[in-house]
């Protein structure tokens, strides 16, 4: 079965709120040091995946994870692959200014 293309998110902040449900999916905080990395799905599990190895071992960590990531834009979330993009192209430039701009505000209340 082919993935989707990507989750049909718009880079107008939907993205953080499914970043942020995939993330409580499997119960930890969102990395957002890596975020500026993010374009696949894949790249944010695999941010997961570093943090806590054990959530490779089990197929419904990951599925827990598709559902959720995916739970914004009501995808079909069994076709959410590791190239699954988390929003097109043109919306990477965006999400990657607002991640930041997130990063530097969580660094300047800590």
């Amino acid at each position: 079965m082919a993935s989707l293309p990507n989750l049909g998110l718009w880079g107008d902040g939907d993205e953080i709120w499914a970043i942020e449900a995939a993330f409580e999916a499997i119960e930890m905080e969102v990395p957002v040091e890596d975020a500026s990395q993010w374009l696949t799905v894949g790249d944010v599990w695999q941010s997961a995946i570093l943090r806590r190895d054990e959530l490779a071992r089990y197929d419904s960590a990951w599925d827990d994870f598709r559902k959720a990531i995916s739970s914004e834009t009501m995808v079909e979330w069994k076709l959410v692959g590791q190239q699954t993009k988390l929003i097109d192209g043109k919306g990477h430039t965006i999400l990657t200014r607002l991640f930041n701009s997130v990063l530097r505000k969580i660094k300047a209340d800590a």
